[in-house]
């Protein structure tokens, strides 16, 4: 079976969270991966790249910017979920000694706090991938989403 993400589960929790148990890898789902993949990155690389990059292609930039810039974006996308489980008796949160759960405001302002550092990442590696055209002749540039509009603090310019 074909791997379909760029980055494991163990990676998002080193690269994102820190690692040292603040998460475990198997509270991170391939299917959170591919969402934040097809949210947050096909938009900006468009699929032919994306899919040279699933197969291997790319290494290095994978590793050095889209890796990181993932793992962010997958953060982003569990964040809401990391406070609550769904059991058999409903959704609910967890109360431990000693933590208390953070409001609304706070966590949507994490939130829009991760995913502006991931785009930082991610435009990183769009700057080296337009600035060698030859290394990524699948890359096409009008296609990226972020050349057609700009996005300030979650307002569209």
């Amino acid at each position: 079976m074909k791997n379909n993400t760029l980055i494991s589960p163990a990676e998002v929790v080193e690269l994102a969270f820190g690692g040292g148990g603040n998460l475990r890898p198997e509270d991170v789902s391939e299917a959170t991966i591919v969402a934040a993949q097809r949210k947050y990155l096909l938009p900006v690389l468009g699929e032919a790249l994306l899919e040279e990059m699933i197969d291997g292609s790319h290494g290095d930039l994978v590793e050095e910017f889209i890796k990181p810039s993932l793992a962010l974006y997958v953060k982003r996308l569990l964040l809401p979920s990391l406070a609550a489980k769904v059991g058999v008796v409903g959704v609910v949160r967890y109360v431990g000694e000693g933590y208390t759960e953070v409001d609304e405001k706070t966590l949507h302002r994490l939130m829009r706090r991760t995913k502006a550092d991931a785009d930082v990442v991610l435009d990183a590696a769009v700057d080296y991938v337009e600035l060698h055209p030859e290394l990524f002749p699948n890359y096409v540039a009008i296609n990226n989403i972020r050349n057609g509009i700009n996005i300030d603090s979650g307002i569209v310019l």
